[in-house]
């Protein structure tokens, strides 16, 4: 009877415990769909600003004619490079103070790419000029979405958040969506299949011993 008891009870903890999980949250940063934007790269760079971002491109290298471009339309922000052309892409915002809740953890930026070419791309990310995060992206990416985690609290104060895209000469790439994604507090969550066998198992053996004693 203690046996079955203890079991109830260990059980019962178990299932308990697995409320205290944290909820993964998203803030969208820029799904690109307002604000569209055409930028034509320059050796000495090209920009363009709007209520929602600046946008700009400035050619590393280049073959004559300029075929770089930077454009932000039907949702999505794509970037073309000529085949001798490589640049950096440079997409800023102004990210507010508080935007993510006090005490948020496990944060990230989560990218949708539609598509890049088989020119692997590094992207870095900058707060008011200093260095945050910086990621590699895959050649050959297509419709995936992708999750790079930075250190919890240094996007508390706000500021102008940056992120600057490059790659190897002739490189390309489409992206649907940058967000960053949080957890903060906690939610309750379905019991694994283990916790509920053991609390049915030692119900069952108590309804048994029950009836017994009857």
């Amino acid at each position: 009877m203690r046996k079955l008891v203890s079991a109830c009870a260990l059980a019962i903890g178990s299932w308990l415990s697995l409320g205290a999980h944290a909820a993964p949250l998203t803030l969208a940063l820029d799904t690109f769909d307002s604000g569209d934007q055409v930028v034509v790269g320059t050796n000495s760079g090209a920009s363009d600003a709007n209520a929602v971002r600046t946008l700009s491109m400035q050619l590393l290298n280049t073959v004559p004619p300029v075929n770089s471009t930077a454009t932000v339309s039907n949702g999505y922000l794509d970037i073309n490079n000529g085949s001798m052309d490589n640049s950096f892409v440079t997409v800023s915002w102004n990210f507010a103070a508080g935007a993510l809740p006090v005490g948020a953890t496990n944060i990230g930026f989560v990218f949708k790419i539609i598509g890049s070419d088989s020119n692997p791309t590094d992207i870095s990310f900058t707060l008011d000029g200093g260095s945050i995060a910086n990621f590699s992206i895959p050649s050959n990416t297509v419709d995936e979405e992708l999750t790079f985690s930075i250190a919890d609290g240094l996007l508390d104060a706000g500021g102008l958040l940056a992120m600057t895209l490059t790659g190897q000469d002739g490189w390309d790439m489409a992206i649907d969506f940058v967000n960053i994604s949080y957890e903060v507090g906690s939610t309750s969550q379905v019991p694994e299949p283990d916790s509920l066998a053991l609390l049915a198992t030692a119900l069952l053996g108590l309804v048994a011993i029950r009836r017994r004693k009857s």
